[in-house]
């Protein structure tokens, strides 16, 4: 699954200063940068947002084995050319690279003969296909509207004659075509009302489609609708069925409940069977090599508590379900090795997520991966003797990589990153620290370069969002990538992204523990808290000098920070909402939001206690320290959004507390347009630097 980039960092759940001058005219992409280069803000602002797409996609940088097991195939943006991206092979033998067509998200044939990939934008984006040398390129599909909408999957059948594909159109452009297409018949003089009824067919998602389309011929057909998303669409060997996730989220039909399921699909008639239903997400599935069981992600609990899975499997017809692991905080999809005997899986072990293997028949898992980075998307070669996979270090540096099957000797495929390499970097590395009930919590520290140790620093304190999913490597006070903490260290601050045990990383049992006790902020504060104790005590950072912030729940939790401690010079909470109660029903969550309802052991209005007890807004008397809050006016929630920080504002203001309010209009829960990102990015660095220093590198 990749996620809108508008929606990088979501909330799950739910979901004054004077201005600085603007920042610089963003520095080129592809322009030279000497050794040594320090990170600024505009630097960052360069790199990131002359084309916030390209950046969001070389994060799922997929590297795909060609069937001769040597080379591999992948696509990246071109940095010259904002929009624009290429398909590049490896030799993993010569180590050569060679462009191949201009496209993205390359999938080879099994044969190896051909190269499926997409190209075009909007209603010309469609599959087309290339031979296994690049040449000879030609549309495959012609499907109206478009290949651009939500959840799209395409899979080579094994036997090399078909590719299927499933995608859930966007219902804002699909309305948009319609309403072009019948404009001509429509007199002027009748005005349309704007009017939406909730729960209505025209308030509900468009339904999903699965086409498969004929290699040879281009024949394409469609094999059904269904009223869900649907992710992860493969083949079983036979290639006479599909195998797919469903995710129909209750929220988004106004229901009451979420429904998951591993779906088996007769790729001729569009027979469906549902092997394995579930009332969480995250369902994804792979079929082994024989054919006889379903390897996937799979919610023991039956509760809508998203990304946290046990490793299962289950009979390819059916039958009873066995979880291989504990719950993890997971991501992607489990990996069949050739031969069927292992299955390798992605999943957070302390700061960083890490690449697993376990026997399909139990026992313990061993770790393939160990370095400090993010490891995503890998993929085993076709003779299962090597693996590949993305990774974004802890300094931001991204590449893939591929290495042998048990992890050793990685290399380089592509180095993602190539500008990164003159800058002149901190230390990034994970650190660990008791909380306050003997929990150890993990966190990533960024020093500033060249800090002597034993000086303590000035400390910026960073939360992520989630709160499930755990560490990223990528920035949370401003949300411009994996070198914003970078511009805090260049400025002489360390950073401190601090991990808490609500982000699933630390087990099953702490997630019911904070629900039975109605205590999860309180533990987390614990968590963070404990972590800054821990800097202080080791001369990292000096306790006068500390300023904390987040985005989503990271912002939920400083929120319950400023108004349960005073130790904070200053606070940034950037899109988090911090009225639970409001949360069940907003915009976002119109028809009530099951994951709060299983958090708080029952619905608002059911265990109102639980809901105000949890929620800052109403613990906002005495507050002292000075908050920046920001917000996007809600366009991708249908309205505004802003009321609950308005009132934290407003609050923050008669009690005589430094605050300001920063509302972008046309924004959503990441600030995203470029002219906007420079100005959030000028007003955070400008708050930070006026409560912590500057101070000098």
């Amino acid at each position: 699954m990749h996620p809108d980039p508008k929606r990088l960092g979501a909330f799950a759940f739910i979901a004054g200063i004077t201005a600085a001058a603007a920042i610089a005219t963003p520095v080129p992409p592809d322009a030279p940068v000497r050794a040594g280069t320090p990170v600024t803000p505009e630097l960052v602002i360069g790199f990131q947002t002359g084309d916030l797409n390209a950046y969001f996609s070389m994060m799922n940088v997929s590297p795909e084995w060609m069937p001769d097991s040597r080379r591999l195939v992948f696509s990246r943006p071109d940095p010259a050319m904002p929009g624009r991206f290429w398909i590049e092979s490896f030799d993993t033998e010569t180590g050569k690279t060679a462009r191949l067509e201009e496209g993205s998200d390359p999938r080879p044939s099994p044969d190896g003969r051909a190269i499926s990939f997409m190209r075009g934008m909007g209603e010309a984006r469609q599959i087309w296909l290339m031979s296994a040398d690049g040449k000879n390129p030609r549309q495959l599909t012609h499907y109206e509207g478009g290949l651009g909408g939500w959840a799209f999957n395409v899979a080579w059948s094994p036997d090399a004659r078909r590719i299927a594909f499933s995608y859930s159109p966007d219902i804002a452009a699909t309305k948009a075509r319609k309403e072009k297409a019948g404009a001509k018949d429509r007199k002027p003089e009748e005005p349309k009302s704007t009017v939406v009824v909730y729960g209505s067919k025209a308030d509900l998602p468009l339904d999903s489609e699965i086409w498969t389309v004929d290699v040879a011929s281009g024949a394409e057909k469609k094999i059904g609708s269904y009223q869900a998303q649907l992710f992860e669409l493969s083949w079983f060997p036979d290639s006479k069925r599909l195998l797919v996730y469903g995710f129909r989220h209750g929220t988004s039909y106004r229901e009451s409940k979420d429904q998951s399921d591993v779906i088996a699909i007769d790729a001729e008639t569009g027979a469906r069977k549902n092997l394995v239903s579930a009332g969480g997400e995250g369902l994804v599935g792979r079929v082994s090599p024989d054919g006889r069981r379903i390897a996937f992600f799979y919610d023991a609990d039956d509760v809508r508590y998203p990304d946290m899975y046990t490793v299962a499997v289950v009979p390819a017809d059916g039958g009873a379900v066995r979880s291989l692991t504990p719950k993890l905080v997971s991501s992607g999809r489990p990996i069949w090795s050739p031969d069927g005997r292992t299955i390798d899986y992605i999943a957070h072990a302390g700061a960083f997520t890490q690449i697993f293997a376990i026997s399909p028949d139990g026992g313990a898992p061993k770790a393939i991966t160990t370095s400090a980075a993010m490891h995503r998307n890998a993929t085993l070669s076709p003779d299962g003797k090597r693996l590949a996979w993305y990774e974004e270090a802890a300094n931001g540096k991204a590449r893939a990589v591929f290495a042998e099957v048990d992890g050793s000797n990685p290399r380089t495929v592509v180095n993602l990153t190539p500008q990164y390499d003159s800058l002149r970097l901190g230390e990034a590395k994970e650190v660990r620290w008791k909380s306050l009930d003997g929990l150890e919590i993990a966190g990533i520290l960024v020093l500033p370069p060249g800090s002597a140790p034993g000086k303590p620093l000035p400390m910026v304190v960073e939360l992520h969002g989630g709160p499930i999913g755990g560490m990223s490597v990528t920035g949370q006070l401003i949300c411009v990538g994996a070198l914003e903490r970078q511009i805090w260290a260049a400025k002489g601050y360390a950073v401190l992204a601090a991990d808490y045990r609500t982000s699933g990383v630390y087990g099953w049992d702490q997630i019911l523990a904070g629900r039975e006790k109605q205590n999860f902020m309180e533990m987390d504060f614990a968590d963070i808290d404990s972590g800054v104790d821990a800097m202080v005590k080791a001369g990292v950072a000096d306790p006068d000098r500390i300023v904390v912030g987040g985005h989503s729940y990271g912002a939920v939790e400083t929120e319950w920070i400023i108004t349960h401690s005073h130790r904070y010079k200053a606070a940034v909470a950037y899109e988090g909402d911090p009225d639970w109660y409001r949360a069940y029903g907003d915009m976002y969550s119109v028809g009530g939001n099951t994951t709060l309802a299983w958090q708080f052991r029952g619905r608002p209005w059911e265990v109102p206690e639980n809901y105000f007890k949890n929620s800052a807004l109403y613990m906002v008397k005495g507050a002292t320290i000075p908050t920046l809050f920001i917000v996007g006016d809600g366009v991708d929630y249908g309205g505004s959004y802003a009321s609950p920080y308005e009132y934290m504002y407003s609050a923050l203001k008669q009690q005589g507390v430094e605050t300001q309010m920063l509302r972008y209009k046309q924004e959503g829960h990441v600030v995203f347009r470029p002219e906007n990102v420079r100005d959030l990015t000028t007003r955070i660095v400008s708050w930070v630097d006026g409560h912590l220093g500057p101070a000098k590198p």
